[in-house]
């Protein structure tokens, strides 16, 4: 009988042990799992470039969404100049027109060969990247192709949409502005600013550029191309857009880089 308490008292212990190393082992899990997502949030928050810029306070644009025009507007779209094809559409085409297939087939036929935005997609066409804007309003079927334009289109500056929108008639875009990676992070697929190598993750809020209102004002981290012939060109920058539409450049890092690319 004393031989079998004994046992009995030593499985008991052993099994109070085991369970004792279980609960270590998974507080030991729970407290590296809280310290590498603490880890991975502060270099997401904290620019790899410019440190003291807090991408946390900065959100994922959308392009001509959120847009209050400047004018009476029923139906418009941003086109693109390569093929003419719609890249946004909002509203009723022609819906208050007198004669709506009449208006129709003249908002359809209209061609420009010059846009706003940057015209440096590849070096076989230029023009990919341009877009231009047609607006209905009753009869009435108008063409804005301009900065200039679209700032009149916009009218004052009022949201970040708007300011994203804006920004993107200047030749400034957002894809890949911001990524949490460092200096030989995957050195070769990555976006290269100076002597850091952006790693080309998954996108997520803070992969790409974003905007942020600051006092009534609009401060976008944005990317622009500058030239795709050697000695490719491709910067980086911190803009600020004002209800007037003035654009402001607070930061700007130069990304050239030679390579056998000719035009």
């Amino acid at each position: 009988m004393a031989n079998a308490c004994m046992g009995y008292g030593f499985m008991t212990e052993f099994m109070i042990m085991r369970k004792r190393i279980f609960l270590q082992i998974i507080a030991l899990f729970f407290c590296f799992a809280v310290f590498s997502c603490g880890t991975g949030l502060d270099n997401i928050r904290r620019d790899p470039l410019w440190p003291d810029v807090d991408l946390s306070l900065y959100h994922s644009p959308l392009y001509y969404s959120n847009v209050k025009l400047a004018m009476a507007t029923d139906y418009w779209e941003v086109r693109s100049i390569f093929d003419h094809s719609p890249v946004s559409a909002i509203g009723d085409k022609c819906s208050k027109a007198l004669d709506r297939q009449a208006c129709t087939t003249e908002f359809d036929a209209i061609r420009v060969d010059s846009g706003f935005g940057n015209a440096v997609c590849n070096p076989e066409i230029v023009y990919e990247c341009k877009q231009y804007i047609v607006s209905n309003h009753g009869d009435s079927n108008r063409v804005w192709n301009t900065v200039d334009k679209l700032e009149e289109f916009l009218g004052t500056i009022d949201s970040k949409e708007e300011a994203t929108s804006l920004a993107s008639g200047h030749g400034f875009f957002t894809r890949w502005a911001v990524s949490a990676g460092g200096a030989g992070t995957n050195a070769t697929n990555g976006q290269y600013w100076g002597a850091v190598a952006y790693a080309r993750v998954a996108p997520s809020l803070h992969v790409h550029g974003g905007v942020r209102e600051i006092d009534g004002e609009y401060e976008l981290i944005v990317r622009k191309r500058i030239s795709l012939c050697s000695p490719r060109q491709e910067n980086r920058y911190l803009i600020r857009i004002k209800p007037s539409g003035d654009l402001v450049i607070l930061r700007e890092q130069i990304n050239e880089r030679n390579d056998d690319h000719r035009c």
